[in-house]
């Protein structure tokens, strides 16, 4: 094939710089290599996530300096396959009470033919003053907007700013949570109608920590479907007393995602960012000559944000643990270190509808938070924790643990006399809490996660041990 005028430009294809030997994933826009002046090679990797090359040149040597500073070589792609996908992320600054908070909508073409999308964002309800930077096509109520993208072009992004006048935190009654949703409805490949859904959930502060990383679904346990794209968000602010004129983010991938599926979904400031995979699984999104001014000259301004999404490897496994942080670089400064996100992978292994971390019994389709409640049979048909979860035997005594998950309390029920030991761990096998022959083992003051759960018959040694899942 050959390069058509205005003929778009695919993002996300790995692209081998060499020297310096970094990896580059491609943008809409054209490459800026000026930081690699000199003579370089660049050339295409194997994996094109789901294009075939269509050109024959793989590689090109190139010579840039201050004379010649661009240079146009172009790789051609066709698809492996037809098909449409059409997924969108919200990020916002953090939700300070009584300011006004910018709020990003960004949604993108994730298949390989254009596509039309009717997108519709649902605010808050008590939410009072809001402005939209584009105003929307359609106006369903006072909290719910539209727009009509006509021809959205594979790989392409598309970004809808709304700024939030976000509210005291008592004029929002017991709930300090702010919900928002974003679908996406489109025609797939096979003239389907379809919907994808975002759903984006933050508590209001008065004080925050400004540079932070989130992780997307928001779930109770922070389970994920390992067959679902896990989403993140790492939002940054320059608190300094002067510009800062790059800002670099390094993030090391968890060993249980898979890298061949990442996705760069959107950016505060797209036309500074550059995104390299280096080795070690590590990804820099380094934005060179961004000047972000500092919050003491100019607050609002003053904050960035880059949202990414990947996918579990498909080797993961039930309450297998993935853990990401970053690490923020303002110029030459000491890095920021964000928070540590945490999410369980699980499965739907009965086809109900329900992740192992919602539903109690994962093994029978009839048993899930949607199922009807069956007096006395002792099971817990709607999983509401009411009923008994784990039942386990230990010699002639009939143990039984519930609920789990579990938000406060974990009961253990013994039927039969048994001189019992009780020990709580975490994952990582450090000792959490031990007891001898208790009823309930309070878990309020715990944090979100898996522990292990051994229960020890004294006399004999025998043990069993069980998963409990915490969360608040």
């Amino acid at each position: 094939g050959s390069y058509e005028a205005n003929e778009p430009n695919l993002a996300g294809i790995p692209l081998f710089i060499s020297p310096p030997t970094r990896t580059l994933l491609s943008s809409n826009d054209p490459l800026d290599l000026r930081s690699f002046f000199g003579s370089m090679q660049i050339q295409l990797l194997d994996d094109y996530q789901g294009w075939d090359l269509s050109t024959g040149d793989t590689f090109f040597d190139l010579v840039l300096d201050a004379a010649n500073d661009q240079q146009e070589v172009y790789f051609g792609f066709t698809p492996q396959s037809i098909f449409t996908s059409i997924e969108g992320v919200i990020t916002a600054r953090p939700l300070r009470c009584n300011t006004d908070v910018r709020m990003d909508l960004d949604f993108q073409n994730m298949g390989t033919t254009s596509s039309d999308v009717a997108v519709y964002f649902t605010l808050d309800d008590r939410l009072e003053d809001f402005v939209f930077t584009n105003p929307p096509d359609t106006i369903i109520n006072e909290h719910k907007v539209g727009w009509n993208i006509s021809n959205l072009y594979p790989t392409q992004t598309i970004n809808e700013p709304v700024t939030l006048s976000i509210p005291m935190v008592e004029s929002l009654g017991d709930d300090p949570i702010l919900k928002f949703k974003l679908e996406m409805f489109f025609t797939n490949e096979f003239g389907e109608e379809v919907v994808e859904e975002f759903d984006y959930i933050e508590t209001v502060r008065c004080s925050f920590d400004p540079n932070d990383k989130r992780s997307f679904p928001q779930t109770e346990f922070n389970f994920i479907d390992k067959n679902q794209p896990l989403n993140y968000n790492i939002r940054f602010q320059n608190t300094g007393n002067d510009v800062a004129f790059d800002v670099v983010i390094r993030d090391t991938i968890s060993p249980l995602l898979d890298m061949s599926t990442f996705r760069l979904m959107g950016t505060s400031h797209p036309e500074y960012l550059q995104v390299y995979i280096d080795e070690d699984r590590q990804v820099s999104f380094e934005y060179i000559g961004i000047n972000l001014i500092d919050s003491l000259t100019n607050e609002p301004e003053s904050h960035g944000y880059v949202s990414y999404q990947i996918y579990p490897l498909a080797s993961t496994m039930d309450f297998d643990e993935i853990t990401n942080s970053a690490s923020i670089y303002f110029d030459a400064n000491l890095p920021i270190h964000t928070n540590e996100t945490l999410n369980f992978v699980g499965t739907d292994q009965d086809d109900d509808g329900f992740l192992i971390a919602d539903d109690c019994d994962d093994t029978d389709p009839l048993i899930n938070p949607d199922a009807i409640e069956i007096l006395g049979n002792d099971v817990d048909e709607d999983c509401d924790g009411s009923l008994v979860v784990s039942t386990v035997e230990i010699g002639s005594s009939t143990i039984k643990i519930y609920p789990n998950p579990a938000l406060d309390f974990v009961n253990i029920d013994i039927d039969g006399g048994l001189d019992f030991q009780v020990t709580l761990y975490n994952v990582n096998g450090q000792l959490i809490r031990t007891a001898r022959n208790v009823n309930r083992l309070d878990v309020q003051s715990l944090a979100a996660g898996m522990y292990i759960l051994e229960i020890k018959d004294i006399a004999t040694g025998q043990k069993i041990v069980d998963r409990i899942i915490i969360g608040h």
